[in-house]
């Protein structure tokens, strides 16, 4: 995942922002439901987020985040990697040498 904007603003109208969806329940993400990770914010903190979307991914008021991973520096490369475990119900995201469990 990449953004070679230096600071990406958010999913508003005119904004620049960045995700990757890992599930939606629609074909059109800018009006399904769903799961991404994200990085974007209208806030002064760019972090990199897990987060859920709902009734699409082109408002900042639509997206709540998981979890949060403050970025060192942009723009950079990062390796994401996310996993469900079904039988705890939970995601394990890995991001930057860091890990983080959502219960």
């Amino acid at each position: 995942m990449r953004q070679n904007n230096g600071s990406p603003s958010g999913f508003d109208d005119n904004d620049i922002g960045v995700a990757f969806v890992l599930g939606c329940d629609n074909t059109s993400f800018t009006s399904g439901s769903g799961y991404a990770v994200v990085l974007g914010s209208s806030s002064n903190n760019d972090n990199i987020r897990l987060a859920r979307f709902s009734s699409g991914l082109d408002a900042d008021n639509n997206i709540t985040s998981f979890i949060q991973v403050a970025l060192i520096t942009r723009p950079e490369y990062f390796a994401i990697r996310v996993t469900y475990n079904p039988s705890r119900k939970s995601l394990v995201s890995v991001c930057c040498n860091q890990w983080i469990i959502i219960p």
